[in-house]
């Protein structure tokens, strides 16, 4: 059962399952985006987002990712992870650098999949996924950031039946989107991105799910396999016009 929506947390059964519709991102909301950006007239109305006013220094900012609430040490607040953006105007194009590891990003094009690590202490990290998009490099900066997904390699909630499930699938296929609404409907609504750049993400999650069904369907014998396709839906709610 692949992404069957209101299937978390999910239940024992005889079979296997991968969570769909109401997995929280790994800060426990059903999806929060970020913007990093030196523009004034980016903001999140509707507090579905966090926008970032960031200021260069030449050509480099120095900000943070924030992750989920420290559980370990209370009155804390949330664990970071230090994030640094050199921007190359000429080229557009930016270069990150966080959790020791390095990134080249080009303007209107995704990142990978990238595995950040938050530390809460005596050894324990959780881990989180999330996708970067340099959207704008000059005259202004604006780096938008997926929710951060829970990591199926290492998931910090449940998100399959068995609980190694998603670790298996993880395995076989890369990492993939566990938020269970994971086309971001509300960056595209607060302008962060635009048409072309959800469209792709739609269509990035459309794959993912086709290599984890199609996998599952030739490993089924007589029982059932059931895999929910909802980027249609997706994309009908923030196209109708």
């Amino acid at each position: 059962m692949l992404r069957v929506p209101v299937t978390f947390p999910p239940e024992k059964y005889r079979g296997v399952l991968i969570s769909g519709m109401c997995v929280p991102d790994l800060l426990g909301t059903q999806g929060s985006f970020v913007a990093y950006t030196t523009r004034d007239d980016i903001r999140s109305e509707h507090g579905s987002g966090t926008v970032v006013k960031v200021q260069l220094q030449g050509n480099t900012v120095q900000t943070h990712i924030t992750g989920p609430e420290n559980f370990l040490r209370k009155g804390q607040g949330s664990m970071r992870i230090p994030l640094r953006i050199v921007l190359d105007r000429d080229s557009e194009s930016a270069r990150i650098s966080l959790d020791g590891q390095e990134l080249t990003l080009l303007k209107g094009q995704y990142s990978d999949w990238t595995r950040i690590s938050f530390r809460a202490g005596l050894g324990i990290k959780v881990a989180g996924i999330c996708k970067f998009l340099l959207v704008e490099a000059k005259p202004h900066l604006v780096l938008y950031v997926t929710p951060i997904h829970i990591d199926p390699s290492t998931p910090a909630l449940p998100v399959s039946h068995p609980f190694v499930y998603a670790s298996y699938l993880s395995n076989l296929h890369g990492a993939f989107s566990t938020l269970g609404l994971a086309e971001d409907t509300w960056a595209l609504s607060e302008g962060v991105i635009d048409e072309a750049a959800f469209l792709e993400q739609c269509y990035a999650f459309q794959e993912e799910r086709e290599r984890m069904f199609f996998n599952a369907l030739d490993r089924t014998g007589e029982d059932v396999c059931v895999c929910v396709f909802d980027g249609t839906d997706r994309v009908q709610h923030m196209f109708w016009r």
